[in-house]
């Protein structure tokens, strides 16, 4: 039967895991987990029935979720955002590198890994440098010249 082999457990399990990136609950993991262990023990032959393999998926996805979510509570809860004003005291007078040319005040700009859309009043061209003058929410104010 499809719901006694191991294969389908294995990859029932796998699906969970994959599935997990979409969703970005950090639960369905856990679920997965227990899918490929359960999957293990059936290859083993330790498992031979669906109901206890219900059973032993069940307790240990459960057993997971609950034994190991505090461990990942900060991955769970997140960080508190800086304040506006913490934020923008941070970036103001960081060096950023012009990656697309200015074009009636906008561009974009290379800065902490990543490329922000900027605007500036100065002609920038690429690979110059700028820095931070002013930001608002995601898009960076840029100058030539250090403030």
């Amino acid at each position: 039967m499809l719901f006694e082999s191991y294969g389908f457990w294995l990859i029932f399990g796998m699906l969970l895991i994959i599935s997990e990136v979409l969703m970005m609950s950090f639960v369905v993991v856990f679920f997965g987990l227990g899918a490929l262990v359960v999957g293990t023990l059936t290859w083993l032959g330790l498992l031979t029935t669906l109901p206890w393999q219900l059973l032993c998926f069940a307790v240990v996805s459960l057993a997971l979720l609950f034994l190991t979510r505090r461990r990942f509570k900060s991955a769970l809860k997140g960080e508190v955002a800086a304040s506006h004003s913490q934020a923008q005291s941070d970036l103001i007078g960081q060096r950023v590198e012009v990656v697309k040319a200015f074009e009636n005040g906008k561009g974009v700009v290379f800065f902490r890994g990543a490329r922000w859309d900027a605007y500036s009043e100065d002609a920038l061209a690429v690979n110059d440098s700028a820095w931070i003058v002013d930001h608002t929410s995601i898009t960076l104010t840029v100058s030539n010249k250090k403030p």
